[in-house]
């Protein structure tokens, strides 16, 4: 029997399949429909072709497989394609060493629904399959081999094939040759001198005028320079004469761009991501491409780049940005007394929908994002912290205490996602205060709090004329841990002692007993220092890390009370194991000989805080209640 989809004409066939495609990497649906019958895999023939992804390891094989694709894309079907990601192929050895080495990291299951995640994503109003990941911006990952032979001119030859081209992802790691952006200048035998920064920047000038995102990952070393160009180099390095050489020179090109004043001579770029640092400074990016046209914006705020920014912000050039995550808020040269240039930034403007702002924020700066951004606000994430130099004095940063998240809650009628770090007081009624302020967003849904706890008093709050000496002084200047008073022991180790039952508790306060948004709670421990604090050895961290468990609570209708809870994998410098190995040393220590570094005396605050009811008593530990008293 005639399946019916067969009754139907191609043009509507081929409407169904650009509704089934969602342009992500595996195109499910798509691939499903193609496989119904002939007639359907004929109507998808320019969806499955519009975009293909080419996986590379070294020129052999990137010769192999650009000669399968030229034979797939045989008879025309070059046309089609519209989106190409050119990506490394990794065996799992390759995966094991890079994350060993540092050049990528494992993703950690954070047990969040896609659209949740504060990654990249966000920033990027772009196809799926197009988006940069989290390890190509941020750990620049590559394990090509020979990345400067001649094999690559095929790579540019196939591209240049494609007469419909709209999208280029690199996704191959930090190498990557000049070749294929932009055919080099015939001045340079083989063309091995890397021109891709003035290529780059004659495209966001306004030489490609349909470029909206641009992410720029920096090298430390460019895989470009021809081994037997030594001498040209010491010459001097030949200037690149542009896409269309003889036409036009670049340098006046450029020139021209940065000195017209109209910004429809510009770029017209909606996404600029710098997740390092900016070549060449925030400036020189606002000549070349029109900032009023920027939706979203990453950079860090030093090198004065924060400072440029406030200016043109002032000026009214940035009306349309939405999203915004500024780091390294720290700089030299701003105004630590009053933080004039990063309160002029946010004043200047439009409410935004997205921030992610890390570094120097005080409460005057918090005061004005809660007013100027809060109504418009989705998401909002701080992670609030000082320059060394002014390490110790937390008073200048702004402190999320119940009364300041209860005026964001009620400027900020829209927030869904909130990212931010609190301080635990052993879950005292201040504490469960918080909690209850978080209760109030009307449309919070996914939250992520990373719970603060120092050990003994900071340095800022000690009066030494009333107070006497510091009683963390001992321990810092004779660098040992075990001398740390037994108060601030056990104090430290009930603030940092978080359990399965306190996340529960804590997220039912915060769902406001189900009646709020609140689906996602995340719960992140960690520890408050300033230079100089006792306690940094590897001994006292993995005593401490014992306790500090982390957290993820998820609204679940199946799970008991309507909630599922998570105990999360976060490994750091120190991980569970070491802390479950260092303490089972310490509770086999018959004697006091037995105790080499003085760690009796975290044996003695423990056993303050739980007294002893079984052998293993190390693991008998629990979080302190909530005082949920009224």
């Amino acid at each position: 029997m005639t399946s019916p989809l067969e009754l139907l004409p191609l043009l509507i066939l081929e409407r169904i399949s650009e509704y089934l495609d969602d342009q992500s990497a595996t195109r499910q649906s798509l691939r499903a429909f193609s496989l119904a019958s002939r007639s359907c895999h004929a109507a998808t023939e320019s969806q499955r072709f519009s975009q293909i992804e080419i996986k590379i390891r070294d020129p052999e094989y990137l010769q192999s497989t650009l000669t399968r694709w030229n034979d797939i894309l045989a008879g025309g079907q070059h046309r089609h394609v519209r989106r190409l990601k050119i990506s490394q192929f990794e065996t799992a050895e390759d995966k094991v060493m890079a994350a060993r080495i540092g050049r990528r990291r494992e993703k950690k299951n954070l047990y969040e629904e896609e659209g949740d995640e504060w990654n990249t994503r966000q920033y990027f109003q772009m196809r799926n399959f197009c988006r940069p990941s989290h390890e190509d911006m941020w750990y620049n990952s590559s394990s090509i081999r020979e990345p400067h032979s001649e094999f690559w001119d095929a790579l540019a030859h196939f591209i240049g094939g494609i007469p419909g081209l709209q999208d280029l992802i690199w996704a191959a790691g930090g190498v990557h040759t000049a070749s294929i952006t932009v055919r080099a200048s015939p001045l340079v035998s083989g063309g091995r001198v890397n021109y891709i920064q003035e290529a780059v920047m004659q495209m966001v000038a306004g030489q490609a005028p349909n470029l909206a995102h641009v992410c720029v990952v920096p090298t430390m070393g460019s895989g470009e320079l021809d081994p037997g160009l030594d001498q040209t180099v010491l010459l001097g390095r030949p200037n690149w004469k542009g896409f269309f050489p003889g036409q036009t020179d670049l340098t006046q090109e450029l020139e021209g761009v940065t000195a017209r004043s109209s910004s429809s001579s510009r770029g017209k770029l909606q996404t600029l991501v710098f997740p390092v640092y900016v070549p060449g400074g925030i400036e020189h990016w606002a000549r070349h491409t029109d900032f009023s046209r920027l939706s979203s914006l990453v950079m860090s705020w030093e090198r004065g780049n924060g400072i440029a920014l406030a200016a043109i912000a002032s000026q009214g050039n940035l009306k349309y940005l939405k999203k915004l995550r500024l780091f390294c808020i720290n700089d030299d040269e701003t105004e630590l007394s009053q933080h004039a240039d990063i309160n002029l930034l946010f004043l200047s403007l439009n409410p935004l929908e997205r921030l992610d702002a890390s570094g120097y924020i005080g409460p005057t700066t918090f005061d004005i994002i809660t007013r100027q951004h809060g109504p418009g606000l989705r998401a909002l994430k701080i992670s609030s912290c000082l320059p060394y130099d002014l390490d110790g004095r937390e008073s200048l940063l702004v402190t999320f205490s119940a009364p300041v998240l209860e005026k964001l809650a009620a400027n900020s009628p829209h927030l869904t996602h909130l990212d931010i770090s609190i301080n635990r007081t052993r879950g005292d009624k201040h504490e469960v205060a918080i909690y209850r302020a978080l209760s109030r967003f009307p449309r919070l849904e996914h939250v992520a709090l990373r719970l603060g706890f120092r050990v003994g008093p900071d340095g800022e709050s000690w009066d030494e004329e009333s107070n006497g000496p510091n009683p963390l002084q001992l321990a810092a200047e004779e660098r040992d841990s075990s001398k740390i008073p037994l108060v601030y022991l056990q104090e430290a180790f009930s603030n940092g002692a978080i359990d399965e039952k306190l996340a529960r508790s804590i997220f039912e306060v915060m769902a406001g007993g189900g009646r709020n948004t609140l689906r996602y709670l995340r719960l992140q421990p960690f520890r408050q220092m300033s230079p100089g604090d006792p306690g940094n050895d590897s001994i006292f961290r993995s005593t401490l890390i014992w306790f500090n468990r982390s957290f993820v609570c998820k609204r679940d209708s199946q799970g008991p009370s309507g909630v599922t809870v998570h105990e999360l994998d976060l490994v750091g410098f120190v991980c569970l194991a070491d802390g479950e190995e260092q303490w089972s040393e310490m509770a086999s220590a018959t004697t006091d000989e037995d105790f080499w570094y003085g760690e009796e005396a975290y044996v003695a605050a423990f056993k303050a805080v739980w007294p002893p009811k079984t052998k293993e008593w190390w693991r008998d530990w629990e979080s302190l209640p909530l005082d949920l008293g009224e």
